[in-house]
């Protein structure tokens, strides 16, 4: 599932701190930037990132690992960055992996699939950290069902581990999202079977069902609240027995959200990044007059 890390970049030299837009000749953004269009860019953040970079030599492949810290900003708000970003410069991509999980294992990491540039429009855009839904899934006549298996594996890992935040901070849709996205990766592995038949598929069968009914106690408490505790207080409010009901309730999901958020793994804010292409680094722009 490397592509699921795997970006375009195109990158050019500037000569200033202002991009200059004529180096999108030749790229998608060409397009975007017809009719004035660029003349009406303004900054929405920036990112100030202190990189030390380390090349690894795993396997008979290079992988540059880099260690990012700084900080995204906008006018009012900025959130903090640390993150150890892998890159396979030549070689096995699973030796890419193997050197993630390696490091997973000696100190706290969390998988990330977020790049700088969306946190930064989260943050301009004052979004709190929300679930996410499962993106649209294009698949044609022309995808081998290895591509499509992989396209339908992406969107499931996408929606799990996008919405682990929400379900640490006890955020109840994300948690019901990520919940969807580990059904989605079970039906999926199921349906393709044949596909992604190996020696670990057990294993991981058994893991994702884990951690689907880790998550259960707390999905249920949040269903019972809005069947039957939302209802009752609107049409009971002064009852004395809803009251100490709620407050048993509010103890309850404490104790299974904290169980939910053990259960999901690599929890610490550190993020491994584990990807074949690096991110863009830097400002984004917004074209609004």
């Amino acid at each position: 599932m490397a592509e699921l890390f795997d970006r375009p970049e195109w990158e050019e030299q500037v000569g200033g701190p202002r991009p200059d837009l004529n180096l999108a000749a030749g790229t998608p953004l060409e397009a975007l930037l017809k009719d004035g269009v660029g003349e009406r860019l303004r900054p929405l953040f920036q990112t100030s990132i202190e990189r030390g970079v380390y090349h690894v030599a795993s396997g008979g492949s290079e992988i540059e690992v880099a260690v990012d810290r700084g900080a995204i900003e906008t006018a009012q708000r900025q959130a903090p960055v640390h993150e150890v970003e892998l890159e396979l410069k030549r070689g096995d991509p699973a030796e890419l992996f193997r050197l993630a999980r390696s490091l997973a294992a000696t100190v706290p990491l969390r998988l990330a699939v977020k790049t700088k540039a969306e946190r930064g429009y989260e943050l301009a855009g004052d979004a709190a950290p929300g679930a996410e839904k499962a993106g649209r899934v294009d698949l044609d006549g022309k995808l081998s069902c290895q591509q499509a298996f992989r396209a339908v594996g992406q969107s499931c890992l996408r929606q799990i581990i996008v919405n682990e935040p929400g379900v640490c901070a006890g955020d109840a849709q994300s948690l019901h999202q990520m919940r969807i996205g580990l059904r989605r990766l079970r039906a999926a592995i199921v349906a393709f079977e044949k596909i992604a038949a190996d020696s670990e598929q057990d294993r991981i069968r058994d893991e994702l069902k884990w951690i689907t009914n880790e998550l259960g106690p707390a999905r249920d408490l949040d269903v019972f609240e809005a069947d039957i505790l939302q209802p009752m207080s609107a049409t009971h409010g002064e009852d004395a027995r809803l009251a100490e009901a709620r407050r048993a309730f509010t103890n309850a999901r404490a104790k299974a959200y904290g169980a939910a958020a053990q259960s999901v793994p690599l929890r610490p804010l550190s993020q491994c990044a584990a990807r074949r292409r690096r991110v863009d680094r830097g400002g984004a722009l917004d074209a609004r007059p």
